[in-house]
């Protein structure tokens, strides 16, 4: 049988083929004969296999890149620039890959903000943002003397895309679609682990400040460890502030 890879993880090694039958059938990089890399595999490669059913679902054995493959293969022309929509689609542009994942940024100026979520959008290797949201957000923060000064933050939140044009002499595909989803799998993993070292220092340095609390007498070194703490606390919030996400469908 005939089909196309629709999707290929490289951190895996396994992704999908839509056969000509419909269905999709799951592939492990070992699954081609010859042997493959991973960057030789990627979302609209023509390949032909043998299909399997078994308990798991349907699967793909000796998988086998057809031979017109460069004659075959689908030429797209890319936006210049970053496009934006608040729906699912962009105008004149095939959406070829949008992740599970949604990306937000918060900024006073709704400018900074709509440029920032563009450059993000462009480094996870997308060149859209779908969805496009915005919310107006009333913030507020202790101010001089015993007053609350209150502003407001533009939120903006999007979900990251690649789109492209089919023509006859455009660029090929490649490995954009995969690279995408990685970058975007990759940011979520880097800020996780980024919350889970600043969670741990901050708990150490309230620690200590406790231990400075308990063991003070004189009235300046109480007056010191509790500036310590209020220190730690601010330096070392919570938790990361989080431009990325994975979207739960369930």
């Amino acid at each position: 049988m005939k089909g196309k890879v629709t999707r290929y993880l490289k951190e895996k090694s396994f992704g999908f083929i839509k056969g000509e039958d419909g269905n999709d059938y799951f592939f492990h990089k070992n699954s081609f004969n010859p042997k493959l890399e991973n960057k030789d595999i990627f979302s609209g490669l023509p390949v032909s296999f043998d299909p399997n059913l078994n308990k798991k679902g349907f699967n793909a054995k000796d998988c086998k890149i057809v031979s017109d493959f460069k004659s075959n293969q689908e030429k797209y022309k890319f936006p210049s620039e970053v496009l934006h929509s608040k729906t699912d689609r962009v105008k004149g542009y095939q959406v070829l890959s949008m992740p599970d994942y949604e990306i937000s940024v918060t900024r006073r100026s709704n400018d900074e903000a709509f440029n920032e979520i563009k450059q993000l959008c462009k480094k996870l290797g997308g060149n859209a943002i779908l969805s496009l949201k915005h919310e107006r957000q009333k913030r507020s923060k202790p101010g001089r003397g015993n007053g609350t000064y209150y502003y407001n933050v533009n939120v903006l939140t999007a979900v990251p895309a690649l789109v492209g044009r089919r023509e006859q002499f455009g660029s090929d595909l490649g490995n954009k679609v995969n690279l995408l989803e990685s970058s975007c799998e990759k940011e979520v993993n880097k800020l996780t682990e980024e919350t889970k070292s600043r969670d741990v220092l901050r708990l150490i340095f309230v620690l200590i400040s406790l231990l400075l609390i308990l063991g003070s007498f004189a009235s300046a070194q109480i007056f010191g460890s509790f500036v310590a703490l209020i220190l730690s606390l601010a330096l070392f919030p919570k938790s990361i502030y989080q431009r990325i996400r994975k979207i739960d469908k369930q």
